[in-house]
């Protein structure tokens, strides 16, 4: 890696940055997160946009870590679970508490019910599945709100 430190922005462009630590690029992101080596390169000197390109078009492109269903569809899939495991359990929670309410009061409620079991079943059957997706998001550069001290060209 000490190669990926050596970028003088100032005296390459892009592409021929890109062609050059190429290598270097895949390993980091074998070992790291996208946004983590994203990260890496910007303390490596990199500008912040230009590392966000050249990861997210490595990501893409080669898939260092393997993914099985590429980079974008696992983010997809991951996502969609985690919005599963999280309204399973936010929908067992509120019926379980409704539940107990009603139990308190001496009745017995169906659509709690039939809620609370709906809501461990989503919670349960994402779960184990969220494991089979890592989470590498991709980085995505945001121009900063102040364009005073922002200047693309001086790259």
């Amino acid at each position: 890696m000490p190669a990926l430190m050596n970028i003088d922005p100032r005296q390459q462009d892009l592409k021929s940055a890109m062609r050059t630590h190429r290598r270097e690029i895949i390993d980091l992101l074998r070992r790291e997160t996208p946004v983590r080596a994203a990260l890496v390169m910007e303390e490596a000197g990199w500008p912040r946009e230009w590392a966000c390109h050249t990861i997210r078009q490595i990501e893409i492109e080669q898939n260092p870590a393997n993914l099985a269903h590429g980079p974008v569809l696992n983010q997809k899939m991951r996502d969609r679970l985690q919005l599963q495991v999280a309204c399973g359990a936010g929908l067992f929670s509120l019926c379980l508490l409704a539940d107990i309410g009603f139990l308190f009061a001496g009745r017995i409620a169906i659509p709690p019910l039939v809620g609370l079991v709906a809501g461990l079943g989503m919670w349960l059957k994402a779960a184990p599945e969220l494991k089979r997706y890592p989470d590498r998001r991709l980085p995505v550069y945001t121009p900063p709100k102040d364009q005073r001290g922002h200047n693309p060209g001086q790259y």
